[in-house]
C-alpha cells in the first residue's frame, strides 16, 4: 500500500462514531488513534510514515500541539474509494485535561497500541493499557467493536521480551498484532495497513 498525503478537504467529515463514506465522490475518511507510553514509539512511526510520503513528492507536516500529534494522509484507492486517514497521537499527559482527551477520542475510528517490548517497559505500557480500558467507556468506545490493532515495538532491542510472553501479558483480548522497529522503519507500514484494513471491511459491512 503506497502513501501519499492528503489531497483536498473534509468538509463532509462528520464526528461520528464510525468512519464517514461520501458515495458520490468515493471519498471515505477515517481517524486513528496511536496509543502507548511515553517512549513506546508512537511518534517514530508517524515520522517514518511521513518520510515514506516523499516517493509521492509533497510531504505533510506532523502538526505537534502539547497533547498530541496530527498526520493526514491518502492511502491508495481501494475498490475505487480514496482513503483519507487522520492520524493521532495521545501523550499519556492528555489523560490529564478531560477537555483534550475528549477532542481527541471524539470520532476515533481505529486504535493502535504501540506497546514497547523491552523487559523496562511493561509495568507502563500495561498501565496506560488498563487505564485506557476504564476510560472508554465513559468516553463511549466499545473495545469489543473498535477496531484495534497492537504492535510490539523495539524487537530489535536485546532486552525484548518473547513474542509468546508479550502476547499472554499485553494481548488478552486477541487483537491483530504486528512486530516492529519504528525507528528503523520495520513494522510501521505493515501495522497502518493491518488497521485501515480492518476499517475498510467493517464500512462495507
Amino acid at each position: 500500500m503506497s502513501i501519499g498525503p492528503i489531497e483536498g478537504d473534509n468538509n463532509n467529515r462528520k464526528n461520528t462514531w464510525m468512519a464517514f463514506t461520501n458515495i458520490d465522490s468515493q471519498q471515505t475518511y477515517f481517524k486513528i488513534l496511536y496509543l502507548g507510553a511515553t517512549g513506546a514509539g508512537k511518534t517514530e512511526n508517524l515520522q517514518a510514515i511521513r518520510r515514506a510520503t516523499y516517493l509521492h513528492g509533497e510531504v505533510p507536516p506532523i502538526v505537534s500541539p502539547f497533547f498530541f500529534e496530527f498526520l493526514p494522509l491518502r492511502l491508495d484507492p481501494v475498490e475505487n474509494f480514496f482513503l483519507h486517514v487522520h492520524l493521532f497521537t495521545c501523550s499519556p499527559l492528555a489523560v490529564r485535561d478531560s477537555t483534550v482527551q475528549e477532542t481527541l477520542y471524539r470520532g476515533v475510528d481505529g486504535i493502535v497500541f504501540i506497546m514497547d517490548s523491552r523487559l523496562s517497559a511493561v509495568e507502563d505500557t500495561l498501565n496506560i493499557y488498563e487505564s485506557f480500558e476504564l476510560q472508554a467507556p465513559q468516553l463511549g468506545i466499545s473495545l469489543q467493536e473498535i477496531p484495534c490493532v497492537i504492535q510490539y515495538n523495539k524487537r530489535d532491542d536485546a532486552t525484548a521480551l518473547p513474542l509468546d510472553v508479550l502476547q499472554k501479558e499485553l494481548n488478552p483480548h486477541g487483537y491483530p498484532h504486528f512486530e516492529a522497529s519504528a525507528l528503523h522503519h520495520r513494522g510501521v507500514k505493515e501495522t497502518l495497513t493491518g488497521i485501515t484494513k480492518q476499517l475498510f471491511l467493517r464500512v462495507k459491512a
